[in-house]
């Protein structure tokens, strides 16, 4: 029997959060979706969801969404959190890492093949 994994979406423009949630739910089967605007959003969401893949906006200045990261990955290790941003790729990718996430891509205009490989990924594992 399989189980249904929950995903969580952060990030703060609809846009982008309805065109990840599509991809998501368009190229992986069982599959639950959740979007957050923001990260009191998504502390509020996590307290009854309990996603199992956490895709998160690292913006600038991305200290709350690198505390928010750490915070996820104490509570259970065994979530796994992707980190999107359009902030210098190299350095964001390292303050990402760093702090607990489990992968990195730097955000583009619209749904990449590199996208859709890491969501593969995530959500597979």
């Amino acid at each position: 029997m399989f189980n249904r994994k929950k995903v969580l979406i952060v990030e703060p423009s609809a846009l982008d959060r309805q065109e990840l949630k599509t991809a998501i739910e368009t190229h992986e089967t069982l599959v639950d979706v959740m979007g957050a605007e923001n990260i009191e959003q998504a502390v509020e969401k996590m307290r009854s969801y309990r996603p199992n893949v956490i895709f998160i906006d690292l913006p600038d200045p991305p200290q709350a969404s690198l505390a928010f990261i750490a915070s996820i990955k104490e509570a259970d290790a065994d979530t796994r959190v992707a980190v999107m941003s359009r902030i210098n790729p190299v350095a964001a990718e390292t303050l990402a890492l760093e702090n607990g996430a489990d992968a990195f891509i730097a955000k583009g205009h619209g749904i990449s093949l590199a996208l859709i490989d890491l969501i593969h990924e995530m959500i597979r594992k």
